[in-house]
């Protein structure tokens, strides 16, 4: 049986990525990638257009979503898969964190603003039409208008968690984010656990996921043997992605790097081995 090469982890502009879905799907199938899936964060605005621009193409495109959620103290992502872009009930929950980030943009330029930067959330809103409002986009504009040189000085200066313009991000917990996939018909991966701590890792997958994403840019070939070796013990799903957010981005430009060779895409729909 021939094998299929699978990236399972692409943002686009509907969310932090540089590039429109329709250009991640042509760069994919550049890069001879046979399967992807768009996962912006905490939106789906994005996949019709990747599916409609992949029709008559070799490539097939999963829909799918990164959800940003807390568990244990820690940021946790949960990637959902196949699911239904459509269904009312993940609609309703990614414009209702559409408004959380909306809100907590103003906030941030509201603390920019008594910083002493000269910036107007009205410049913001509108750079951010059908875009994630968020500290890229805002990084960004602080970039461009010279109060920094780059995004990480963007962060340290003003936007990171320990900077003064931070506004904290609203999140789900775990189990509410995988209920949300699951009823949409999708199934769920721990995205990046090289991010969490051992112990929070260990509790997360105990909670209803179907795989653990073990091949990603911030793991070191060490880190994603861990990863498998739980996985499998587990009887999760081993899973790859590049977390691809526009080629020039630091340690973000690997698409086509982090991938997984399976047998048919039938792989990732059940749990097991």
């Amino acid at each position: 049986m021939i094998s299929i090469i699978t990236d399972m982890h692409m943002h686009t502009t509907f969310s932090d990525g540089l590039n429109t879905p329709s250009e991640i799907v042509s760069m994919a199938i550049e890069k001879k990638i046979d399967v992807i899936a768009i996962t912006d964060h905490d939106t789906i605005d994005g996949i019709s257009e990747a599916m409609e621009f992949a029709k008559g193409k070799n490539i097939k495109i999963i829909p799918g979503i990164e959800i940003s959620c807390v568990h244990g103290g820690e940021e946790v992502h949960i990637l959902g898969y196949f699911i239904d872009y459509e269904d009312k009930k993940i609609i309703n929950m990614t414009r209702d964190l559409k408004v959380h980030r909306y809100n907590r943009a103003i906030e941030i330029v509201e603390k920019l603003n008594a910083l002493g930067v000269d910036l107007d959330f009205e410049e913001v809103r509108a750079r951010g039409e059908n875009k994630s409002i968020g500290r890229p986009l805002i990084g960004h504009i602080l970039i461009e208008k010279g109060y920094v040189k780059d995004m990480e000085e963007a962060f340290s200066s003003y936007l990171g968690n320990d900077a003064p313009a931070f506004v904290e991000k609203f999140k789900l917990k775990v189990p509410d984010a995988i209920d949300y996939i699951h009823n949409a018909g999708g199934i769920t991966v721990v995205a990046h656990p090289g991010d969490l701590s051992r112990e929070n890792f260990l509790e997360v997958i105990k909670f209803d996921l179907q795989g653990v994403e073990c091949i990603h840019p911030k793991h070191d070939e060490e880190l994603s043997e861990y990863f498998m070796k739980i996985a499998r013990e587990n009887k999760l799903k081993i899973t790859a992605g590049s977390d691809f957010h526009g080629e020039g981005l630091k340690g973000r430009d690997g698409m086509g790097d982090y991938t997984l060779e399976v047998e048919s895409i039938d792989y990732f729909t059940k749990r097991g081995e």
